[in-house]
C-alpha cells in the first residue's frame, strides 16, 4: 500500500484554520480524501501530522490491509516525517495531542501488522514525475479542506485490477 499526504497552513493567519488531504492505493482500490484539522493544530508541521495519520488511518481501514504488509506514506514535510523515524531520527513531538496522534498512528498500524514507513518528498515541483504531481494533487485536496472547512471522500476502482470485470 503506498499514500501522500499534505496540509494547507496559513502561517500569516493560523486563525483561518487548517486542512489536510491523503492519496492512498492498493492493487485494487484507491481512496482520495480531505478534511479540516482539529483546534487543537496551531503549527504547520501539527497540520501535516494530520495529514499523514489520515492516510495510515484511510489506507487501514479503505484499503485491504489483510494483503499487505507495508504501508508507505510520502509526506513533503521532513520534521513529520522524522517523528515517524525518517533516517533513524529520534525526533519527537512536543505538544501531547501531536505525540498522541503519533502514538496512535503506530499502534494502528502494529494491530494490522502492517510495518508503516513515513518518508519525505521533495513537495511543491508542479509535476514533473508521479511524486511531485501526486504531491501537488494533495496539497490542493487540503487548501480546499482549509478553505470550505468540509472534508471530502473518493473511493475509486483501480482500472485493470482483479477485482474490477473486464471488459
Amino acid at each position: 500500500m503506498t499514500g501522500y499526504s499534505d496540509a494547507s497552513f496559513k502561517l500569516d493567519d493560523p486563525d483561518k484554520g487548517s486542512g489536510w488531504g491523503c492519496w492512498v492505493r492498493d492493487s485494487h482500490t484507491r481512496v482520495i480524501r480531505s478534511g479540516p484539522c482539529p483546534e487543537w493544530v496551531v503549527l504547520s508541521n501539527e497540520a501535516e501530522l494530520c495529514g499523514v495519520f489520515a492516510a495510515v488511518y484511510t489506507a487501514l481501514t479503505q484499503l485491504d490491509s489483510a494483503q499487505a504488509n507495508i504501508l508507505v506514506v510520502k509526506t513533503d514535510c521532513q520534521t513529520v516525517a522524522r517523528w515517524f523515524g525518517w533516517k533513524r531520527s529520534p525526533c519527537v513531538p512536543e505538544k501531547p495531542e501531536a505525540l498522541d496522534l503519533v502514538t496512535r498512528t503506530l499502534e494502528h498500524a502494529n494491530e494490522k501488522r502492517i510495518r508503516l514507513v513515513v518518508s519525505w518528498v521533495k513537495g511543491h515541483r508542479g509535476l514533473v514525475d508521479t511524486q511531485a504531481y501526486l504531491n501537488t494533487q494533495v496539497d490542493r485536496l487540503a487548501r480546499a479542506a482549509r478553505i470550505t472547512g468540509k472534508g471530502t471522500i473518493e473511493v475509486q476502482a483501480i482500472r485493470g485490477s482483479k477485482s474490477e470485470p473486464q471488459a
